[in-house]
């Protein structure tokens, strides 16, 4: 494995895949290929980014009442795909040292977005995480969606969810995510 391997951002910078500085990281890259990411590898009946996912993410843990780290943390839980892609989750299980890195990787962004989060922030947003996925499913397979056992688990299926295009997506992305750094420096000030 060569450790300098290297990918280059949509700004210009040079990512180390496997150690990512905390100077690397930019939100412009992030929000520009998330937003350009389609999730479920593209299967879906119209696209849907993984930076309108994550946007979805935060917030229904704005609207269950959490605080902007965990928020942030939810904004920002698939922001390695920016760099890694998207790579779906059975698959994932057969590459321990990929999801490895990626949690490095999310570490990292984490640092760089001024959280800290604990093991059960990561429960909190891998949870909402889980529980959107049904929502998307019903959304974006309209044709497929009932062949899938779907449970609402606290967020109801007719929840908002009309994909974007990815200029909108990235939008929204960048003005949440200053949004919430924002308010998760005045609380670290206090």
């Amino acid at each position: 494995m060569d450790k300098n391997a290297y990918t280059i951002t949509r700004t210009g910078k040079k990512f180390f895949m496997f150690d990512p500085e905390r100077q690397e990281f930019c939100i412009e890259d992030i929000a520009h290929a998330l937003a350009n990411t389609c999730r479920y590898n593209g299967h879906t009946n119209e696209f849907y980014s993984v930076a309108q996912h994550s946007y979805a993410v935060a917030s229904i843990l704005k609207h269950k009442g959490f605080g902007p780290k965990i928020q942030l943390a939810g904004l920002l839980h698939d922001a390695a795909e920016a760099y890694f892609g998207d790579m779906i989750s059975p698959l994932k299980a057969f590459f321990p040292e990929y999801v490895q890195v990626e949690n490095i990787c999310i570490d990292r962004v984490y640092a760089w977005a001024g959280i800290e989060t604990t093991q059960a922030d990561d429960h909190i947003v891998k949870t909402i995480d889980e529980l959107i996925r049904p929502i998307e499913i019903k959304k974006l397979f309209p044709d497929h969606w009932e062949k899938f056992q779907l449970s609402s688990c606290g967020i109801p299926l007719d929840f908002e969810l009309d994909p974007v295009n990815a200029e909108t997506a990235k939008l929204w992305f960048t003005i949440r995510f200053e949004e919430l750094r924002e308010a998760v420096n005045a609380l670290s000030e206090m």
